[in-house]
């Protein structure tokens, strides 16, 4: 992470990486700190190549109808992510779910987070859950998640009643990229982008102070998951691993029914 601080004499530009001694001690890490040093360096000298995607809260069923409209016609590969109320998905509630690619985040909020309020009118909700429902079932692009293969499915099976059509999970990416690393959604976007905001290590979902910090939360994570696939893709193909992805997604499968079996 990167951030700007105040002090008496200005603005100072801060970096942050892990420690040089832990990297000696734990060479594994070497590569991870070399990147936070060039990360850093781009980022003193204002060279940083992260933009920030446009975000869309669905406020009606047209409008979510068109934004996936202006996802499909963009032709990219796309990611999702669910925000609930619980860590356990299968007594969690769905509280919002974005779709992404690389430049557009779009939010479809569901429940509020004082837990009672809805954001559409019954028969608006139906028609918001169909239209999400048709593009996660059906979905025309490669559909990404992180942990999406289990958490987020557990989460639409049980709220919205369907499996999304997942292409690839991008921590069973990152688990075949380097299985020795953490492969949290953080870490990894540390590692293949340069978003600097230290979103992940801050917040919560399932402590949101609003319901727009939840909203904004659910975008970024959609959209990091959408931009990591490309180098991660990359780098399985040139691994030659890609044939081992199917058989992730198996065992993946497998633990997802032992979770909901108990």
């Amino acid at each position: 992470a990167c951030e700007e601080i105040e002090m008496p004499w200005g603005t100072v530009k801060v970096a942050y990486t892990v420690h040089p001694d832990f990297v000696l001690r734990s060479p594994k890490w070497r590569e991870v700190f070399h990147g936070d040093f060039a990360r850093a360096l781009r980022y003193f000298e204002g060279e940083l190549t992260w933009t920030d995607p446009e975000i869309r809260i669905i406020k009606s069923a047209s409008e979510l109808a068109y934004s996936i409209k202006d996802l499909v016609e963009a032709g990219k590969p796309v990611a999702y992510d669910v925000e609930t109320d619980a860590k356990n998905p299968l007594d969690a509630r769905l509280r919002c779910t974005a779709i992404a690619n690389e430049d557009l985040s779009i939010v479809v909020p569901a429940l509020s987070i004082d837990g009672e309020t809805r954001f559409f009118s019954p028969e608006e909700d139906a028609e918001v859950q169909a239209i999400l429902c048709l593009f996660l079932k059906l979905c025309p692009l490669p559909l990404m998640g992180h942990n999406a293969g289990q958490y987020d499915r557990l989460v639409c099976e049980k709220e919205l009643g369907i499996t999304p059509r997942l292409a690839a999970d991008t921590l069973l990416l990152h688990l075949l990229v380097n299985n020795e690393m953490p492969h949290n959604l953080g870490f990894v976007t540390s590692v293949y982008t340069d978003f600097i905001e230290a979103w992940k290590a801050a917040h919560t979902a399932v402590t949101a102070r609003s319901d727009e910090e939840l909203h904004i939360y659910c975008a970024k994570d959609a959209c990091v998951t959408a931009r990591i696939s490309g180098p991660l893709g990359r780098e399985i193909k040139a691994r030659d691993q890609w044939h081992l992805l199917a058989k992730e997604h198996e065992l993946q499968k497998i633990g997802t029914k032992m979770q909901r079996l108990g």
